[in-house]
């Protein structure tokens, strides 16, 4: 069915008082929104987490680096 077939539709149903009642569509398309929406806040999530392994990783190559220097004196 195109749009200006359910427009028409609607419409119609609006004059003669039976309302086809809500669009499926639009339940689906509420859910892909909530998902889209769940998957940047985990992907917002994951990036946070990788900065923090990315930090701790430099501050454990450093200490590493520090106790390396400290043998070889």
């Amino acid at each position: 069915m195109s749009a200006k077939q359910f427009d028409v539709n609607k419409l119609l149903s609006l004059f003669s008082g039976t309302d086809p009642g809500p669009d499926p569509k639009d339940a689906r398309l509420k859910e892909l929104e909530t998902q889209v929406n769940d998957l940047a806040s985990n992907y917002s999530s994951l990036q946070q987490e990788y900065q923090r392994l990315l930090e701790e990783n430099r501050t454990l190559k450093q200490e590493l680096g520090e106790k390396k220097s400290h043998i070889q004196i």
